[in-house]
């Protein structure tokens, strides 16, 4: 299969706080930083309900309609004919120099850009500057590829900081309302994000609130905003834990 970018491990709905003293950690994850994800240190997860396992039948088998199969690269247009994606070049003085952007790699097939810095000295506000607002690179755009490299997250972001000229694939996301009633029950989502992230992603779907109730959601739409809240990736999570009403606003790249 691809290889995933050491990111936080699936999470149970509403976990992040830390486990007791001497819970065993479970995953390496990535962090938005300045210009790059980078490695931080190996940080434990904990389940809401205290379990450490959750059984595996469980899991619902949702799958997206345009879900490769394992090993499979997605198909990628670079004529930007699928809807939202176009083409774009950013040019940095040497491979090592920032780009202007946060990147999230929670998915593991793409990059989501978090943040677009505001200097105007940078790669990305150069092209910025002289793009047709259409092409434009903005915060919630998704990096599909980079020089022709495609299907891994962590493939198209070394290959970004490998290069000086960068030639890009990115997709404008479709955004989505849904609401739903926990009724004291677990939504049934379990969730991947940066631990500095201000975004969910649904990494799988167990039986709950959310299939019950027949509700779209679908494994790598990312959640940005949690009852009307937006925010760090934490507190998301506890809104989702606390509420029983449920509004998201999400994002899924078709």
């Amino acid at each position: 299969g691809l290889e995933r970018p050491a990111t936080r491990a699936p999470t149970p709905l509403g976990c992040g706080r830390p486990p007791a003293e001497g819970a065993a950690p479970r995953a390496m994850f990535w962090c938005c930083a300045a210009a790059e994800a980078e490695e931080l240190q190996i940080l434990p997860v904990q389940a809401v309900d205290g379990q450490a396992v959750i059984p595996s039948d469980t899991v619902v088998a949702i799958k997206r309609p345009d879900e490769p199969p394992p090993g499979a690269k997605p198909p990628l247009d670079e004529g930007g004919d699928l809807p939202g994606q176009f083409s774009v070049t950013i040019t940095k003085p040497t491979p090592s120099s920032v780009c202007g952007w946060r990147l999230d790699p929670t998915d593991p097939l793409v990059l989501y850009i978090c943040t677009v810095i505001s200097d105007e000295n940078s790669p990305v506000q150069a092209w910025n500057a002289i793009a047709d607002e259409a092409r434009k690179i903005r915060e919630g755009d998704y990096i599909v590829g980079a020089n022709g490299v495609m299907g891994s997250a962590a493939d198209i972001q070394k290959t970004i900081k490998a290069a000086t000229t960068v030639d890009l694939v990115l997709r404008r996301p479709e955004v989505r309302t849904v609401s739903f009633a926990k009724n004291g029950k677990s939504s049934g989502l379990d969730l991947r994000y940066a631990p500095c992230g201000s975004t969910l992603v649904v990494e799988q779907i167990r039986r709950g609130a959310v299939v019950e109730q027949g509700i779209d959601i679908l494994p790598r739409d990312r959640i940005v905003e949690v009852c009307g809240r937006r925010g760090p990736a934490e507190e998301l999570l506890e809104q989702l834990k606390d509420q029983d009403r449920i509004d998201l606003t999400l994002v899924r790249i078709t």
